[in-house]
């Protein structure tokens, strides 16, 4: 008797724990917040166990060949219950049209991860997991995070329980932040490339080389195939520059051909209107000539290289892509297609002061023109040069006022303050009768007041300078030198904590001998506390800013020293 008994306790027991599991089970299956269906994998398993395969790579490629196959398989498997959770998450009225649709919420999107399911599948797993793409009933994009659980020891997969965890405003706001990062990665290039175009507009007085440095600059920011500038005179156009012909075995035919404007309706229509012109495919437009080399050729854009009287020549860019470009992409260029107005321009002065200079005129009246000619042209050339950098300034400004990124605006005004300096010389030189040389006591105490004006509204700095009024510097030292002391100077604004009760003071002091020019830069920091270094031993430690003063005193054969405290000192020494 006691045996039956225990026996009948341990029944009534077991059939307590089963009606609690039950109930725990359909509570967590009504109530929770995720995606839950229940299903029957028997047909799929079957299916897969049918195919002729042997081995996993098998099945892969099977499955690859025919992306139907995929869909075909995963539509067996048969949907037994959803619960209230599925129904909201997919935007079905009830649990019947949610059974009724179930093959409508499926997309293409949806096929890397059903291929990937069924392959675990036949490989005998009991747990898949993954993100998939579907689509509510009313057409809704759901990003989902989906697990596959074969419960028990069902080896048939006769119970399997798929849950969905709706992701789609995470993604979305992953998205957001990585458009963010790139859209800030992409003005930090664009500060970058417009410093470089700035320096060579200075440093450099012929055309070609240039014109190289706008292509190579443009390409780091807007990808393409193959570009060229090319030269416009009357109706004969002539490419000048080319980039990335070569590995497209398109260069020979590039050199030799020979353009008229009337030929090329692209070309003669950004020439008219001034206007750039984008071809997002050239090989379903009409108006696109094709010819054999450049066949490559899927995507075009042309801008126009102009100033306020006259279109001097063409930027093209090219891609194998079709859809690669667009007006946004053309809004990007148009600072290089400026650039290269200046370029084309400050050739031309150069082109007719030369040969001005090398008329055989005797006449001294002839000789007094040509003379007062040239002149005039430096002028120009330096009011043109001076005017151009002071609209780079304000595209920067602009562009600084815009962002409300503090790391953005920080590094424009940083960039703004060397495209100040070069203009500096630039103006100097324009209102000097002696083209070529500038006192560096006058520049330098220009320089700095400028300096001082940009910073003022943050940081109040009190300047000094000790340079005798006789020392004359020309251009190729004097740029180089101003862009170290606006890098100081910037250095000095940000980082500078001075003594208590004391203004930041930040001074220039300049020596010369018989054949050198030493200058001593100074502040009132609490320095960097090294004894007599050179600078390319710190340069990696402080930053960029040190490093672009080592690269621009190698550019002038000069020596630059850091000296020990109290302050921040540069010893900088230059051969004259």
């Amino acid at each position: 008797m006691n045996t039956s008994h225990n026996t009948i306790k341990q029944l009534e027991e077991e059939n307590r724990q089963l009606r609690l599991g039950k109930a725990h089970y359909l509570s967590m299956f009504e109530y929770s917040n995720v995606a839950i269906w229940e299903e029957d994998f028997s047909e799929v398993k079957s299916a897969l166990e049918a195919l002729p395969v042997h081995t996993e790579e098998e099945l892969d490629e099977y499955l690859t060949a025919d992306p139907n196959r995929v869909f075909d398989i995963i539509g067996r498997a048969q949907v037994q219950n959803v619960n209230p959770a599925t129904i909201s998450t997919f935007g079905a009225s009830s649990q019947e049209e949610m059974l009724g649709s179930i093959g409508k919420v499926l997309l293409p999107h949806s096929l890397p991860f059903l291929h990937r399911e069924l392959i675990a599948i036949w490989r005998g797993d009991r747990f898949f997991e993954g993100e998939t793409m579907n689509q509510t009933l009313d057409g809704r994009l759901l990003h989902l995070l989906v697990t596959v659980n074969i419960i028990g020891e069902d080896t048939e997969a006769h119970n399997v329980l798929v849950s969905m965890m709706d992701i789609t405003d995470r993604m979305y706001r992953e998205q957001q932040q990585a458009k963010l990062l790139n859209e800030i990665r992409e003005k930090q290039l664009y500060s970058e490339i417009m410093q470089e175009i700035t320096l060579a507009l200075t440093s450099r007085l012929k055309r070609d080389p240039l014109l190289d440095t706008i292509l190579e600059q443009v390409q780091r920011l807007v990808e393409f195939t193959s570009g060229n500038i090319r030269l416009i005179q009357g109706k004969e156009v002539t490419i000048v520059r080319t980039r990335g012909y070569e590995e497209q075995g398109a260069a020979e035919f590039i050199a030799q051909l020979k353009m008229n404007l009337d030929d090329f309706p692209y070309a003669k229509e950004a020439v008219q209107t001034r206007r750039p012109i984008v071809v997002p495919n050239t090989k379903t437009n009409p108006h696109w000539v094709t010819f054999p080399p450049t066949s490559y050729i899927h995507s075009f854009m042309l801008l126009p290289i102009f100033s306020h009287t006259k279109v001097y020549g063409l930027l093209s860019i090219e891609h194998h892509s079709a859809g690669t470009y667009s007006r946004e992409t053309a809004e990007k260029l148009l600072p290089f297609a400026h650039a290269a107005a200046l370029a084309f321009s400050r050739s031309e002065l150069y082109e007719q002061l030369n040969t001005e200079l090398k008329s055989k005129q005797r006449i001294q009246e002839e000789l007094t023109r040509s003379v007062q000619q040239k002149d005039t042209l430096l002028k120009e050339i330096h009011h043109r040069i001076k005017n151009n950098l002071s609209l780079v300034s304000s595209l920067i400004n602009l562009q600084s006022y815009r962002t409300e990124d503090t790391g953005i605006k920080e590094l424009l005004e940083h960039l703004r303050g060397k495209v100040l300096s070069i203009s500096l010389v630039h103006e100097k030189l324009y209102r000097s009768n002696d083209f070529q040389n500038i006192s560096l006591d006058e520049y330098v105490y220009d320089l700095l007041a400028t300096l001082e004006s940009t910073t003022a509204a943050t940081v109040a700095i009190s300047t000094e300078v000790d340079i005798d009024t006789q020392i004359i510097m020309d251009t190729t030292n004097l740029v180089p030198i101003g862009l170290i002391l606006t890098e100081l100077f910037t250095n000095t604004a940000k980082y500078v904590r001075p003594p208590a009760g004391e203004a930041i003071r930040f001074s220039v002091h300049a020596e010369k001998s018989k054949d050198s020019l030493t200058l001593h830069v100074h502040d009132n920091g609490p320095g960097l506390g090294q004894d007599h270094v050179a600078i390319e031993e710190i340069a990696s430690e402080e930053g960029l800013g040190l490093t672009l003063v080592e690269n621009l005193t190698q550019q002038i054969d000069g020596s630059i020293e850091v000296e020990p405290p109290p302050g921040f000192n540069i010893k900088l020494s230059i051969p004259i």
